[in-house]
C-alpha cells in the first residue's frame, strides 16, 4: 500500500506541472515534447498506482492465499512485485526528461 501512496503523490505532482506547462505553452516543438513527456509520465504513474492497489486486493483474496502450483499464481506474484516499480521508474524518467527539456 505504501508504494501506491508514492505513485499517487507522484501523479499529483506530474498533473500539477502538466497543468502549468500546458497553460503557458506557446506551441513550439519543445513545449510539445515537454507536455508529451509529462502526460506519458502521468499515465504511467496512474497505471503504477492502479496496479499497486490491485495487487493489494488480490493478495488479500482467499483464492490467492492458498498455495497452488498453477502458472497463473506465479505470474500474478511476479506481475504485482515487479510491474508497479517498473512503471513508476519509467514515469520518473519521462518526468525528468520533461523537466530537462523545459529548462
Amino acid at each position: 500500500m505504501d508504494f501506491a501512496a508514492v505513485a499517487i503523490f507522484f501523479s499529483s505532482i506530474t498533473a500539477t506541472t502538466l497543468q502549468f506547462s500546458f497553460a503557458s505553452a506557446n506551441q513550439t516543438f519543445s513545449s510539445t515534447i515537454v507536455n508529451l513527456c509529462w502526460f506519458a509520465s502521468l499515465v504511467l504513474s496512474i497505471a503504477s498506482a492502479t496496479n499497486s492497489f490491485l495487487g493489494a486486493i488480490v493478495h488479500q483474496s482467499p483464492e490467492y492465499l492458498r498455495s497452488t502450483q498453477h502458472a497463473d499464481y506465479h505470474f500474478l506474484q511476479v506481475w504485482f512485485r515487479y510491474v508497479p516499480p517498473a512503471l513508476l521508474t519509467m514515469s520518473g524518467v519521462l518526468f525528468l526528461t520533461g523537466v530537462s527539456a523545459f529548462t
